[in-house]
């Protein structure tokens, strides 16, 4: 009975031994990874953020752009491939020379479009991202206090044309 005991007292000795060292071997390994261990999404983590990175850039001086565009103004055209030409394919280019309204810019002097915040950021795959994000407007009071005189909903498809991320299609929602 005594022999049992004891094979039986060596064998949850050794299970409890084996037990402890992979909890032990887990933790590390947990904390070595900041807890990221079975996070699929990190594998193209520097990829991804460098790319949303372009993408955040590209948006932001588009959303900057807006203010130098009159659509109302007779030349408007020629404006807008002026203004736009670096930030949008040129089918969307060309579809807003053909329709100017649908395109986003100044519409009246003051307020006037002064940037696009990003609200969020999705990848839809390889080549293409979707932005929302709200076209803020300011007048000259808001520019010296700070705050926002209106602001409208965007959407921006970001696509992969020639190896550069340019906007393909912009759908503007109505003012707030």
């Amino acid at each position: 009975m005594k022999k049992i005991n004891n094979t039986l007292d060596k064998t949850i000795l050794r299970v409890s031994l084996i037990f402890g060292f992979i909890i032990a071997i887990s933790i590390v390994i947990y904390l070595q990874t900041n807890g990221k261990l079975l996070d699929t999404g990190s594998v193209n983590y520097n990829i991804e953020n460098k790319e949303q990175t372009v993408i955040k850039d590209l948006v932001e001086k588009f959303g900057q752009s807006f203010k130098n565009v009159y659509l109302s103004s007779p030349d408007v055209k020629d404006t807008l491939a002026q203004a736009y030409q670096d930030f949008v394919s040129p089918e969307l280019l060309e579809q807003w020379q053909q329709n100017p309204s649908q395109a986003p810019g100044r519409i009246v002097s003051s307020p006037w479009p002064d940037r696009i915040d990003i609200t969020s950021i999705k990848k839809i795959d390889e080549v293409t991202y979707i932005i929302y994000g709200e076209i803020i407007e300011i007048t000259s009071v808001e520019q010296v206090q700070g705050g926002i005189a209106a602001k409208r909903d965007i959407i921006l498809t970001i696509t992969k044309i020639n190896n550069s991320w340019l906007i393909s299609d912009v759908i503007l929602g109505v003012y707030k």
